[in-house]
């Protein structure tokens, strides 16, 4: 007999990450697109990117795991050149856990960031 295994979902959004856009949603900050390339020429995306901006906010799932992806040295090295590839491009990159993203930590300190960042660079808050 076959054992079922579901096809994994065709946008890679997570719950944590769906939590943070609940959350940008109710704080009324609009403005992003989600899994979005945001340098040209290379094949990283951005959980949250804000064109406007020039802002990633990234939720790291499974930062506690053996094997999160994040955490891993592969992850870890691919998400610092990814990092530095976008400030070289004037980007700058908000990383948070989901601990952090469930506890409110997330949307309050990136309220500020956002407004500081928009600020910057002459747009509306």
């Amino acid at each position: 007999m076959a054992t079922f295994k579901p096809k994994p979902p065709k946008n890679k959004r997570t719950d944590v990450e769906n939590i943070m856009a609940k959350q940008l949603r109710e704080h009324g900050i609009y403005g992003y697109r989600r899994n979005a390339r945001f340098i040209d020429g290379r094949r990283f995306q951005a959980d949250f990117f804000f064109p406007s901006a020039r802002l990633v906010l990234e939720v790291d799932g499974g930062v506690y795991m053996v094997r999160g992806g994040h955490t891993t040295g592969t992850g870890y090295t691919n998400d610092r050149e990814r990092n530095v590839e976008g400030l070289l491009q004037g980007i700058l990159t908000v990383r948070y856990t989901s601990d952090q993203v469930r506890k409110g930590y997330a949307i309050e300190t990136f309220k500020k960031i956002l407004a500081a960042r928009r600020a910057e660079k002459g747009l509306a808050p």
